[in-house]
């Protein structure tokens, strides 16, 4: 059973990163993280990994214009509007430049986020 008591101190996402702690270091000591900070992963895996990641800010800028278009105010629409600009424009830049065909180049079965 979870202790729900709360120090008055304690803010909610501390508590969040707190029960998290194990798990986000067995993230940081994965071996994939460490050959791509050191620049040792494969062309191979690094172009599979950046497909990837471009598979994932298409749905990411997708979520973020749903979350614009349900916004209960213009202002909070125009923000989240924003990001989802930042998602599918600026941040796809920087794919654009590694995979200048970016992901349309992957077979139909790699169109597929990894299970992985």
């Amino acid at each position: 059973m979870t202790d729900t008591t709360r120090t008055p101190s304690a803010r909610f996402t501390d508590e969040l990163w707190a029960s998290t702690a194990p798990e986000l270091e067995a993230i940081h000591r994965l071996e994939f993280l460490d050959l791509l900070g050191s620049g040792r992963l494969s062309p191979a895996d690094f172009q599979f990994y950046m497909f990837q990641d471009t598979l994932y800010l298409r749905g990411y800028a997708q979520a973020l214009a749903l979350l614009s278009a349900r916004s209960p105010s213009p202002d909070l629409a125009a923000d989240w509007a924003g990001a989802a600009r930042t998602a599918s424009i600026e941040e796809t830049q920087l794919h654009r430049s590694v995979l200048p065909d970016g992901p349309d180049l992957l077979t139909e079965d790699e169109r597929e986020p990894s299970p992985i």
